[in-house]
């Protein structure tokens, strides 16, 4: 689902962070920033996909990655299951095909969160502004 807000509604609300798939929100920093709207100081940024465009757009986007090529790898190991169980297996293939299977993102922090600012002035002993 999405949700459709202005710039000026934004401020007038308590809205603190925005998450989305990485591409939108990389021109929705863009778009924040022309508005007046700092990332993150006014709000926070968080991806989900980690593409390569997310570490190079400014402030740098924060993000969950998700390995692409284990994901791959699993689909074709499930396809090749199916294949192998053929006509006689098709009752433990269809099971195989509907059991649930979880892959576990990784946070990647970054500027857009706030956190990476606040860690960076930590490391050097000074007090921050970034979110806890």
């Amino acid at each position: 689902m999405s949700y459709v807000v202005s710039f000026e509604q934004l401020r007038m609300t308590d809205v603190d962070s925005v998450g989305g798939k990485n591409a939108s929100l990389g021109e929705m920093i863009s778009q924040l920033a022309g508005a007046g709207v700092r990332v993150p100081g006014d709000i926070a940024l968080a991806g989900f996909d980690d593409i390569p465009l997310a570490r190079f757009v400014h402030p740098s986007l924060t993000t969950m990655r998700v390995s692409i090529a284990a994901l791959g790898e699993r689909a074709l190991a499930r396809l090749l299951e199916q294949i192998e169980a053929g006509a006689d297996g098709a009752e433990t293939a269809g099971a195989a095909a509907g059991a649930a299977q979880v892959m576990v993102p990784e946070l990647v922090v970054r500027e857009s969160s706030g956190r990476e600012a606040a860690r960076a002035q930590a490391r050097r002993g000074r007090p921050g502004k970034g979110r806890e």
